[in-house]
């Protein structure tokens, strides 16, 4: 049987919640999958759920990581995928049963392009109810960019609206090609930011569904988006961004002026975590300093 797509799962301790991220995969419409599934040393029980599923399904291959980095356990799963297109679930998220088959569905009625994005909910759990919002890639005013084949290059404020890896499928040939890989940085926080660069400057031919078919867990307290050293992780992936950007001979001030806009909203996030928390302000004062003078320079860069 042909793979249509390759589904990368990267995990680390969510015994809690895998149950339900790999049911939703495991029963896609879309039967022509695999499942890779890479383990960063999970202890809390997710590997034995993990067998038990594999078990009783043949799709799902199990890999185990050496080091506890998400950008390594993503780039893992890349090299060892056999599918057409590379999808990502996050192991304390789920999917809609036919996430897959309506993004692939998509890329061949618009003969294959670089990649193909839907729009995804955020939810929560309050007093035992959950509570999802959607949230849409393009506003009412920019409606008119999905179900179009798009050139990314033409719309760099992709940069700014276009915030997360696992909202669509991405073609295997298209990520090969262009070497893209996620930075190995330790850790699961922000590495998905420099993969969206590449791919956003890679591109050629992309299309955007308004479906929203991609659930995104808020309310995970272990989870990345949560930990205290959330600046340093956001300095990390920009100087990573920063420093891969002279491979694109596109980049140019207006795609840096997206770059820098993107860098600031994640900033300013992370600095209203560290504030509603009370983390101290000298744990943060010195990587303020470093990113005041990324700024300036790239000001001074007419970047």
């Amino acid at each position: 049987m042909s793979i249509n797509v390759s589904i990368i799962i990267p995990m680390l301790n969510v015994a809690k919640y895998i149950g339900e991220c790999l049911s939703s995969v495991v029963n896609s419409t879309m039967k022509e999958i695999e499942i890779i599934c890479v383990d960063a040393g999970s202890t809390d029980g997710t590997i034995d759920i993990l067998n038990d599923y594999s078990e009783c399904d043949n799709r799902i291959r199990i890999i185990k990581s050496q080091r506890k980095s998400y950008g390594e356990q993503v780039n893992i799963g890349i090299k060892n995928a056999k599918g057409r297109y590379i999808g990502f679930v996050d192991g304390d998220d789920f999917v809609d049963t036919n996430m897959w088959k309506k993004l692939y569905d998509t890329a061949e009625l618009n003969d294959f392009p670089d990649y193909v994005k839907a729009d995804h909910d955020m939810f929560i759990n309050i007093q035992g109810e959950r509570v999802y919002k959607k949230v849409s890639t393009f506003d009412e005013i920019k409606k008119q960019y999905y179900n179009r084949v798009l050139n990314p290059k033409n719309i760099p404020h992709l940069l700014v609206i276009d915030t997360y890896m696992w909202k669509g499928i991405y073609k295997k040939e298209f990520l090969d090609n262009n070497h893209i890989v996620l930075n190995c940085s330790e850790g699961a926080a922000y590495q998905d930011c420099g993969f969206l660069f590449q791919t956003i400057n890679s591109a050629n031919r992309v299309v955007y569904i308004p479906d929203s078919l991609y659930r995104y867990r808020r309310d995970n307290e272990n989870a990345s988006i949560y930990d205290y050293r959330g600046i340093e992780y956001v300095y990390q992936e920009f100087k990573y961004i920063y420093e891969i950007a002279s491979k694109y001979k596109n980049v140019n001030s207006e795609v840096f002026f997206n770059y820098y806009k993107r860098y600031y909203k994640m900033l300013e996030f992370r600095i209203e975590f560290a504030t509603r928390n009370h983390l101290k302000y000298e744990a943060v004062k010195v990587l303020l300093e470093k990113i005041r003078e990324d700024f300036i320079e790239g000001y001074r860069n007419n970047q």
